[in-house]
């Protein structure tokens, strides 16, 4: 039986009226401690917790239930998340302006060339390994423009150590599961390591890199986990598979429900032709036939080929894969489904554990992506907000997110944690560089 942390309810219908009973409490999500005075909306009815942060409501089935009180984020949950639990518990997210911001001492340089444009960087067992372009006359102003004369380079306790040369056109830095640095190019892939403080690159088949390295999310010792996309379908497949027996099993499947709740009606509208497109997918994909009716009538695939270039033919349908990575917590693996906002628990053999509803979606603010920290394994989840960036921690247990931290300077970019600390590339465009900056997580 999946239980749920962060959503516990106590919810008893009263057939003869056609109404609910909904009994619960408010928490403050940074200290856990009971909110009096929050009010929880259903419909056109409300009541306010009292003192020790319980309320209870009677209501007539709604689309969804709305919680606030001041100084906090309001928190939505749509009513078919709740209907069969028992009791509730809603931890509300603090705003800045209500409790201060968490401030580091300031923002301290890690690395600050004159002369350099950082593209990216990552940690290789407890050293820094950034990559730059060494011209400021190859300064990136377009995406598509080519990056020359680049290079990786080694600190040591913020030490320059080692510096090698690398191939143009480089893209970022991907550290595997398995504690392997990759360097991802536009068109190829090198494996990066250290050997006495020298940094040491092995080039790979970038169909092997694409196929073998980029799907893994997670690895235990006896199992590793990994992800496919179809890209017609917007959901994500977790498999696991057994390094013993080499087998693999799906373990879940993370969906976006609105493309979903649309694929029944937009495949009996499609036609002739565009079932048989379908059926073609289908054949092709191994889902079941109405799955596309939402994409083929949000593209042009009226006739023709599957290998058509898709295009808006005017139908409104969200084709967006759910953004759900994959962590790994001592030995658990979380699944955070940010779209729909759930996280997943799963034992490191794929059994299913738990299940939490989490409000990662906040009014005003634009949720950005989860980190972690792979020292001490926090997941912290990033907003932005006209330019200026907040970090907070993710309690897995109650799904709630914690007292906002600021990042210093606005518009940070490829924003990491590392061992209790915020790293981030901040650009001044107009002298043409990057600089690396790391801020202190108290």
């Amino acid at each position: 039986m999946i239980r749920f942390f962060s959503i516990f309810f106590c919810l008893n219908t009263v057939m003869s009226f056609g109404q609910y009973t909904l009994i619960g409490t408010v928490y403050d999500g940074e200290t856990k401690l009971p909110i009096s005075k929050a009010n929880v909306k259903i419909g056109n009815r409300n009541v306010d917790t009292d003192g020790r942060g319980m309320f209870q409501l009677e209501f007539e089935q709604s689309n969804e239930i709305k919680v606030f009180s001041s100084g906090f984020h309001e928190y939505t949950i749509g009513f078919s998340d709740i209907s069969n639990f028992n009791r509730t518990e809603f931890y509300l997210t603090p705003l800045p302006e209500k409790t201060g911001l968490k401030i580091s001492a300031e923002a301290v340089g890690v690395h600050e060339p004159g002369f350099e444009f950082i593209f990216d960087y990552e940690f290789l067992r407890d050293q820094l390994v950034v990559g730059s372009y060494l011209n400021r006359k190859v300064y990136r102003e377009k995406e598509d423009q080519e990056l020359k004369n680049c290079a990786i380079t080694l600190f040591d306790r913020g030490e320059m150590t080692n510096r090698i040369i690398i191939p143009d056109n480089p893209f970022r830095f991907r550290c595997s599961p398995f504690g392997e640095l990759f360097l991802e190019g536009v068109d190829y892939a090198i494996l990066v390591d250290k050997v006495n403080n020298k940094i040491k690159t092995q080039p790979m088949r970038y169909k092997d890199f694409l196929n073998q390295v980029l799907p893994w999310t997670v690895a235990f010792d006896s199992t590793g986990f990994f992800v496919k996309i179809v890209q017609e379908i917007p959901q994500v497949n977790h498999y696991v598979n057994f390094a013993f027996s080499d087998t693999t099993h799906l373990i879940r499947v993370t969906k976006n429900k609105p493309y979903f709740q649309k694929t029944h009606a937009d495949y009996s509208m499609l036609t002739n032709k565009q079932r048989t497109l379908a059926a073609e997918l289908s054949m092709k994909q191994g889902f079941p036939e109405y799955y596309y009716g939402s994409f083929i009538r949000s593209t042009d695939l009226g006739t023709g080929s599957v290998s058509n270039t898709f295009k808006n033919s005017g139908e409104v349908r969200d084709l967006r894969p759910p953004y759900s990575p994959a962590f790994k917590q001592g030995k658990t693996l979380i699944i955070t489904d940010c779209m729909n906002q759930w996280i997943y628990k799963h034992s490191m053999t794929g059994e299913k554990i738990d299940s939490t509803f989490f409000q990662i979606v906040l009014p005003k603010e634009k949720f950005q992506k989860i980190e972690q920290d792979r020292i001490n394994e926090k997941l912290y989840a990033i907003h932005e907000r006209e330019g200026v960036h907040y970090v907070r921690e993710i309690d897995t247990e109650t799904g709630a997110l914690k007292r906002p931290m600021k990042i210093a300077h606005p518009f940070p970019k490829k924003v990491k944690i590392y061992n209790g600390e915020v790293f981030y590339i901040r650009e001044n465009a107009q002298l043409k560089i990057k600089h690396l900056y790391k801020e202190r997580i108290d």
